[in-house]
């Protein structure tokens, strides 16, 4: 190298390797994307600085596959789909087929195994992977059969799992053999995870594989969810079993009449006790669904007409009331029952010229004198300034009993407190108070959280004995003030 040429060479190193971001920087592109062997080209735009997202990722993992197989192909599924049986025979008892079936007949709802939305590549992974002792896999052979019209896809199956126990031929057997459970723990937010969860709570059975002791989840459907839709898991749900002793264990350690809680030795069992488990038999379950729906007839039938009544059929406040409803006794349901009424009916009154000044407390008590008990007012729903409010009545009988007990006679004095104690406008207004029915409640209702509602129709029918207005946040409204005088001092 000559004295006169002055090189000087740059910093040769490997920087870190920077992980993969596929960030578009250039100005806005079209790219092209051509399918080999096709005609087709794609044109897909980037935008500067935009970043492609990952896929989002699946809420099953790899073995809830092989269990949603199992569920698919059950002995209780096969007997309640005759289609999806015959389909499957008059594919595997070809001789060419050897026993094996197209995996896509179980890709169609309502198959269990339909519910993931998974491709059919990504299912043979999983069950190669693991679920080799349950199920044998191979790429589809060409047949003549078209099993109906259904696609054959490209992989077919052959189950390992059946067994040659005696099942239930009848609906009758196969309910003696199922269980309402209820106050399912929420992290099981899947059918899989249903399955796991109960086999937890079972005792050790070595002569069965546990992938037979369950034979069918259903999930009851809820009174939000789109007709048609696919039912979502919930916090209640049917299992049927492959025998009727793990349906009778099952029964026995978890009643529906809840036991004191105790030590549990599995995890499993710890956890359903903290979430109140408790399961009813088939048999329990559907006289108490004959019950609620006739409780639930008559409770509809009492509820007034749309008008609201007029003064002069209301009682005035020192005559006493010309009716009063007898308290219904308490109907214990499920909560799969309860769920299907939106809202309760006939349990939401409007009341006008109360004083802006006032607040939640003062207007409980009022209100709640009236009716000769605290419980009675669910929840009051009042924003300070606003002169009008509206009150949440535990029972339709309650609000009946709010409504006779008021007229336009009851005036407010103008120091803004009536002799009851009540806050009311100081220019000597009438306290009115009206049943809202019809559209207006439905849409009252509409705007109030779901568990909530849910909460409310269960109080409705005597189910629950919550302390008033701790689910829309009086509670907490009072624990905050609390909070803040004890900052103050």
């Amino acid at each position: 190298m000559s004295a006169s040429f002055a090189f000087v060479p740059r910093k040769v190193a490997k920087a870190a390797k920077a992980p993969y971001q596929h960030v578009v920087s250039a100005p806005l592109a079209t790219v092209s994307v051509v399918d080999k062997g096709k005609s087709r080209e794609t044109s897909v735009e980037r935008r500067p600085g935009r970043t492609l997202e990952a896929p989002t990722k699946s809420q099953y993992s790899e073995e809830d596959y092989a269990l949603l197989l199992c569920l698919s192909l059950s002995k209780r599924r096969l007997w309640s789909d005759p289609d999806l049986r015959r389909d499957i025979e008059w594919s595997s008892r070809e001789s060419a087929n050897d026993g094996f079936f197209p995996l896509s007949y179980l890709l169609d709802s309502p198959c269990p195994l339909s519910s993931t939305h998974a491709s059919e590549t990504l299912i043979i992974k999983a069950l190669r992977t693991h679920a080799t002792d349950v199920v044998d896999v191979r790429m589809a052979i060409p047949s003549s059969s078209s099993g109906q019209g259904k696609t054959r896809g490209n992989f077919e199956i052959r189950p390992k799992f059946w067994d040659d126990a005696v099942y239930p031929v009848s609906r009758e057997g196969w309910d003696n053999r199922t269980v309402y459970v209820e106050n399912i723990p929420v992290r099981h937010k899947t059918v899989p995870a249903f399955f796991r969860f109960i086999l937890g709570l079972l005792p050790a059975n070595s002569a069965m594989p546990a992938h037979n002791r369950i034979q069918w989840i259903s999930l009851p459907s809820h009174h939000s969810d789109e007709p048609g839709a696919e039912a979502k898991p919930k916090a209640f749900a049917l299992i049927t079993f492959a025998t009727s002793g793990d349906a009778e264990s099952l029964l026995t350690a978890w009643p529906w009449a809840r036991r004191a809680q105790h030590e549990h030795e599995s995890s499993d069992a710890s956890e359903a006790a903290k979430f109140g488990f408790r399961t009813l038999s088939m048999a329990r379950w559907e006289g108490l669904n004959a019950e609620y729906l006739s409780y639930r007839a008559k409770l509809l039938a009492d509820i007034p007409k749309e008008e609201a009544p007029t003064p002069a059929a209301v009682a005035r406040p020192s005559d006493p009331p010309s009716y009063r409803p007898e308290p219904r006794p308490p109907v214990e349901v499920p909560v799969a029952f309860a769920s299907t009424l939106p809202y309760p009916r006939s349990c939401l009154v409007f009341v006008r010229n109360i004083h802006p000044e006032t607040n939640k407390t003062t207007l409980r008590t009022f209100f709640a004198r009236t009716v000769d008990t605290k419980e009675a007012i669910d929840y009051v729903d009042f924003n300070k300034g606003m002169d009008s409010c509206y009150l949440r009545l535990t029972t339709p009988s309650h609000a009946t009993t709010l409504m006779a007990q008021f007229s336009e006679n009851h005036v407010v004095h103008a120091s803004g407190l009536d002799d009851s104690g009540c806050p009311g406008q100081a220019n000597e207004k009438h306290v009115e108070v009206e049943l809202v029915l019809g559209k207006r409640e439905e849409v009252y209702w509409e705007k109030v959280p779901e568990k909530v509602r849910l909460q409310a129709v269960q109080k409705a029918l005597g189910q629950v004995n919550a302390p008033p207005g701790e689910n829309d946040g009086e509670a907490g409204d009072g624990r905050r003030r609390q909070r803040k005088r004890q900052k103050r001092t």
